[in-house]
């Protein structure tokens, strides 16, 4: 398998992750956690948002009881359309139904981190910067 590639913008950079399923999605005290076919894993530990398909917002946050995390169950088996990380820590995940998540950056913590195959790592840094690591870094 070929290692992820990240495609920067004058924003940002475009993820390696259009097409994909989730194939695995994890809710715990921790994080909101997205498995992606391709071996790419989304991992939001901080204040998410979920707009559904209809246009209706739920802010998520991981160490909220679980049932009010149900709202982000029908991103399992979707299709990302497509993904950004911003270069002010801002990620979007947007899905094939229309769908999308938006994690803002933290001022003091990871607010979230994409992890992959070949070492792949990016990294929302306390305050909004991205450190990016992949088999070209």
């Amino acid at each position: 398998m070929m290692a992820p590639r990240f495609r920067e913008t004058a924003d940002g950079w475009i993820l390696p992750i259009v097409g994909q399923q989730v194939t695995r999605l994890t809710l715990d005290f921790a994080e909101v956690s997205l498995l992606l076919a391709n071996g790419i894993n989304i991992n939001i530990g901080d204040v998410l948002e979920y707009v559904s398909s209809d246009g209706v917002l739920n802010r998520l946050d991981p160490e909220d009881e679980g049932s009010l995390l149900a709202p982000a169950l029908p991103m399992l088996r979707m299709q990302v359309a497509d993904g950004f990380a911003f270069k002010s820590g801002r990620l979007v995940v947007r899905f094939e139904d229309g769908s999308r998540i938006e994690a803002p950056p933290d001022p003091a913590y990871e607010a979230w981190n994409i992890t992959g195959p070949h070492g792949v790592l990016i990294v929302s840094m306390p305050g909004g910067e991205l450190a990016i690591w992949d088999d070209a870094s």
